[in-house]
């Protein structure tokens, strides 16, 4: 049985003897000198466990966590019309020494406090003749700003409205007749919005 200190603060597993000495790993020791008969009847009564009902499981089926919240940013007031709009066509940046090449876009939305970061936001859709689209997969992943592949900045702050700049690193390029677009999912009143089509 392998058993390690990640995420955790077991401290060190030492025999009676070793304890006894009292050197570093003998000082520090979560259930003093009998550590290691402890950790292995432990382990024993594991295994039998397991051998006998074929799995651990020693975990709930679902977790439900009720935590309260507080605001301590006054929300700003909802825009009156909505302020969502492109602000450039999407542009290729090539790659240059420790800098990696990316697609970058800008777009006018609601104030950062009512964007909702915490949700997926941007992604990226493809096609073959700018005009079916569908979720663009690489590696078997969708490409959005969940994974590694998107970023998103906000550059200002203007009123009712916010400035945003949607990044794609490592952007594919499959020729001159497949197409891609950015999506900026809807936000309260404002609409799904996408970008120039670009290749």
């Amino acid at each position: 049985m392998v058993t390690s200190l990640a995420n955790g603060y077991t401290g060190y597993i030492t025999t009676p003897e070793e304890f006894a000495v009292q050197y570093y790993e003998g000082g520090h020791t979560i259930y003093g000198r009998y550590s290691q008969p402890y950790v292995t009847e432990h382990l024993k009564l594991l295994t039998q466990d397991m051998l006998a009902k074929g799995h651990i499981n020693e975990l709930p089926d679902n977790w439900t966590f009720n935590m309260p919240a507080r605001q301590f940013v006054k929300a700003s007031e909802q825009a009156d019309k909505t302020v969502r709009e492109v602000l450039s066509f999407p542009e290729m940046t090539l790659p240059s020494i420790n800098k990696e090449g990316y697609w970058a876009f800008d777009w006018q939305d609601v104030k950062a406090d009512r964007i909702n970061m915490h949700e997926p936001l941007l992604s990226i859709e493809t096609s073959n003749d700018k005009e079916n689209w569908q979720p663009l997969i690489t590696d078997q992943r969708a490409v959005n700003d969940a994974g590694y592949d998107m970023s998103v900045q906000m550059m200002g702050e203007d009123g009712q409205s916010a400035h945003y700049r949607g990044y794609w690193y490592n952007p594919v390029f499959k020729g001159n007749k497949v197409w891609y677009r950015f999506v900026v999912q809807p936000r309260g009143q404002e609409a799904i919005l996408y970008s120039a089509a670009f290749n």
